[in-house]
């Protein structure tokens, strides 16, 4: 085990990385090593709300509850070089494949000080295009007041 990351080389950096990685998903902390918010986001959700996540492969939403509704989940890790609230990756919301947006909002060392369930509609109303069919959402402002904020316990 190192005990001084910033001993490390880029190489060793990377490797270390990797094994954090293969870790967590054993761990079942993370089901990919792509997005690791949006794996903890989902992993928060799931435990706290009681939902069934999707497989990966699920188009449109993330988890199911026990009557069928689904949710969409995203997560954004807010930092001093990233303090953006926009939410991003939604597509055809026109087919409405998900009931709620549910968000997640973490600190720099990835704990959750905000949970929020958003209705689909809401989600329209607020969603502006940003490329090939894709469309943001700024969580702030107006949707906010659309929105229920959710308690972390």
């Amino acid at each position: 085990m190192v005990d001084d990351v910033k001993v490390l080389d880029e190489v060793g950096l990377l490797r270390l990385y990797a094994e954090i990685l293969d870790e967590m998903k054993e761990r079942e902390m993370i089901r990919s090593a792509n997005a690791i918010p949006g794996d903890l986001g989902e992993r928060f959700v799931k435990r706290r709300l009681g939902l069934e996540l999707a497989p990966n492969s699920a188009k449109g939403f993330d988890a199911v509850d026990a009557n069928e509704t689904k949710y969409q989940i995203k997560t954004r890790r807010i930092t001093p070089q990233t303090p953006s609230r926009q939410l991003e990756g939604f597509r055809d919301l026109d087919q409405r494949l998900f009931d709620y947006c549910i968000v997640v909002i973490l600190q720099k060392d990835f704990t959750p000080t905000e949970l929020w369930q958003i209705p689909h509609r809401v989600i329209v109303k607020y969603a502006r295009d940003i490329t090939r069919g894709f469309k943001r959402v700024v969580f702030s402002g107006a949707i906010l007041r659309e929105s229920e904020r959710l308690s972390l316990e």
